[in-house]
């Protein structure tokens, strides 16, 4: 068995390559049935993506803080930015979409409690709306900043670098769309065979 670290990446997360090499592992010590590997993966991941999605909600928060804080302080025209409406707007949409994308998180987060993987498309879209959600908001709030979004070692330089590596962690953006579509499909084939609803 031999663990090899990975590269350095923009935003620190554990990342390697664990390699398997002649290893035998008793039957007494493997986790689940033999031939079930690939539904317990899956149960892992529908974990681990509303950890991603929380962690979104972190950096989308923190960003937008940032903004706003700079936003009330800095003055633009003898008045403070928040009060220019291209800025204010910005931070308002901003805080709608983090607290849409927090409400569905949570709910992702209860249902994965209690059965991960019938709920894997819940966890997925959580995770898919967190990150996208956190990326446009570190965007946003090094925009709203100008000139003090850009220095590097700051605050938002963090929160806008750390936003970006969690819409490919635990499934990028497009693959989770992709397996998204295929389950909506398969949903509303269902539903027009039972005469239901499929959403």
């Amino acid at each position: 068995l031999s663990v090899t670290s990975g590269p350095d990446l923009i935003a620190p997360h554990i990342i390697g390559e664990v390699r398997f090499d002649d290893v035998r592992v008793p039957r007494g010590n493997r986790i689940g049935e033999a031939g079930t590997a690939f539904k317990l993966m899956l149960q892992t991941l529908a974990v681990f993506r509303v950890t991603v999605a929380a962690a979104s909600l972190g950096i989308g928060r923190a960003a937008l803080e940032e903004a706003v804080k700079h936003a009330t302080e800095r003055e633009q025209f003898g008045k403070p930015l928040l009060a220019l409406g291209s800025v204010s707007q910005k931070l308002a949409l901003s805080w709608a979409e983090l607290e849409a994308a927090r409400a569905l998180t949570y709910q992702a987060a209860a249902q994965a409690a209690s059965n991960p993987l019938a709920h894997i498309a819940d966890t997925s879209m959580a995770k898919v709306v967190s990150t996208e959600t956190a990326g446009r908001i570190a965007d946003r709030a090094v925009q709203t900043m100008g000139r003090f979004g850009l220095v590097r070692g700051s605050d938002i330089e963090r929160h806008y670098r750390n936003s970006r590596p969690g819409r490919i962690y635990e499934g990028s953006t497009e693959v989770l769309l992709d397996s998204l579509a295929r389950q909506l499909g398969k949903r509303a084939k269902a539903a027009e065979e039972s005469g239901g609803s499929f959403l």
